[in-house]
């Protein structure tokens, strides 16, 4: 017999002890007694014709049927196909492959009467053995003691595991305790940190606004300091145009005043050289008391010319210095108004120069302003920390469902 030990789930009825008694329809019934008679363990014969197999006498069978004293006589003498007949329902026929479970569910699912029945083991067409219905309910004792082992040691697996489960609960347990806290913690510093970064974007936006109007005010009054200083040059520029013109006609007249100084300087210098020249005659005609009274007429003739043509340029030089005054005058005056004129050109463009420092220092702070609003980690990562902080919670949120489901 096989030893039960080494049979497994995936055991088949190949793997148990089977016997292999085999007859023909043609053998005598005393023939199979004495069969039985030599082996107290065979289970029963196959009866074969031509190689195929009739049927199947169990050891029980044939006790039953030739027990009987005229059935003794009757069978032993007789062909064993006699037996057959008698009996009329054919055997439990199974694969070689077949499983040992699955061939005791079939083996018990027969009629009460059969169900200790040899089973008719077949491996081929002409080759076949006989199981006893002990071996394969041993086979399926030992198959149920050991599924009964692997249950018992199954259960004490799954308290393992529930107990190690309820310790991962508890643990799980904890950790979303924890995790709800520090959910809480980082929601409020979340909030606070949103609640400082939107004050200082407020007082940061104000005070942008409030350098947005001052520019807007300041460049009004570059607008109209520079409109007023623009006007004020381009008047001052008329000006002085019409001032170069009058000076350049006064240098004109000086120029000519001075034409007539130099021509009456020379006239001046000539009447010097004659009243000179004269003087001397005077001198000679002095001396000579033998002069004529008409060349002592043509010296006070030339004398009174002279003396004449000396007033008219007196007069000629009165009236060119005059004129030189008059001219001179003017020229500081005109010299004057260029100048008041220059200064308020000088002041306006100071004030405008002012004006224009001032926007230029609003924009420079405009700059710092915006250079510090991007480089400032609370206000430029402002939208930053609150998309991970909003991540964060999403997160949260998905490791608290996850808990939940596992809980």
């Amino acid at each position: 017999m096989e030893n039960h030990s080494q049979i497994t789930f995936e055991s088949t009825l190949a793997d148990l002890a089977a016997h292999y008694y085999q007859v023909s329809v043609t053998t005598l019934g005393k023939a199979v007694a004495q069969a039985f008679h030599e082996d107290s363990q065979l289970p029963g014969v196959v009866v074969l014709e031509d190689s195929q197999l009739v049927g199947m006498i169990s050891r029980t069978t044939f006790r039953e049927l030739v027990n009987p004293i005229h059935r003794k006589n009757l069978y032993f003498n007789s062909p064993i196909q006699l037996l057959l007949d008698v009996i009329r329902f054919p055997p439990l026929q199974l694969s070689g492959d077949c499983s040992i479970m699955e061939a005791a569910r079939l083996a018990l699912n027969r009629p009460k009467a059969l169900i200790y029945e040899p089973i008719v083991v077949c491996f081929d067409s002409s080759r076949y053995c006989l199981l006893d219905m002990q071996v394969l309910l041993a086979a399926q004792s030992k198959l149920l003691t050991h599924a009964h082992q692997v249950i018992q040691q199954q259960q004490l697996q799954k308290q393992q595991s529930f107990q190690i489960i309820k310790q991962e609960k508890q643990k799980i347990q904890q950790a979303k305790r924890q995790l709800k806290s520090r959910h809480f913690l980082i929601q409020r510093q979340a909030d606070e940190d949103y609640s400082r970064q939107k004050a200082q974007i407020a007082k940061q936006t104000e005070n942008i606004v409030k350098l947005n109007q001052k520019l807007t005010r300041t460049g009004q009054t570059v607008y109209l300091e520079a409109g007023k200083a623009f006007h004020t040059i381009f008047i001052g520029a008329n000006a002085i145009h019409r001032r170069a013109d009058h000076l350049f006609e006064m240098s004109q007249a000086i120029a000519k005043n001075l034409d007539a100084i130099h021509s009456t300087s020379t006239l001046m210098s000539e009447i010097v050289e004659k009243v000179r020249h004269l003087a001397v005659q005077v001198s000679v005609v002095s001396y000579q008391a033998y002069s004529s009274p008409d060349e002592l007429s043509r010296v006070n003739f030339e004398i009174g010319r002279l003396v004449n043509q000396t007033m008219t340029a007196k007069d000629k030089m009165h009236q060119v210095a005059s004129q030189l005054q008059f001219n001179l005058r003017e020229m500081n005056h005109l010299t004057t108004d260029d100048t008041r004129t220059t200064r308020s050109i000088l002041l306006q463009v100071e004030q405008v120069e002012k004006v224009i420092r001032e926007l230029e220092q609003l924009v420079n702070t405009s700059l710092l302003e915006q250079s510090h609003l991007n480089h400032n980690p609370n206000a430029s990562y402002l939208i930053q920390r609150i998309e991970r902080v909003l991540k964060t919670k999403q997160n949260t949120a998905e490791e608290l469902s996850k808990l939940a489901i596992i809980e």
